[in-house]
């Protein structure tokens, strides 16, 4: 695993991959009942081309992604049972034409 969190490091930046603990459990669960799982990583992209960059790299190397928005899903969708990559959509905030 810390191999992946690496390559991902320099796919991206530093302050966009976290491995912090408090962050992987506000990642692990949403609002619906099922048992919360840790995330390997929380990755921050910044847009669409850092997006394809990072699902490229999870492709090729068999690693799971959860999309992660607010985390209010009530079916337990954001809960990353397998681990992998919570991709945490909050620095995308531009609409773009």
């Amino acid at each position: 695993m810390n191999q992946y969190i690496e390559d991902l490091r320099n796919i991206l930046t530093d302050e966009q991959v976290s491995v912090n603990e408090t962050l992987l459990e506000q990642h692990s669960h949403d609002e619906s009942y099922h048992t919360p799982h840790l995330p390997d990583a929380v990755i921050y992209p910044k847009d669409t081309a850092e997006v394809s960059a990072v699902m490229r790299y999870a492709n090729d190397h068999d690693i799971p992604v959860i999309p992660f928005g607010l985390g209010s899903s009530l079916e337990g969708h954001v809960v990353p049972v397998k681990g992998g990559i919570s991709l945490d959509m909050t620095l995308m905030n531009q609409v773009l034409e």
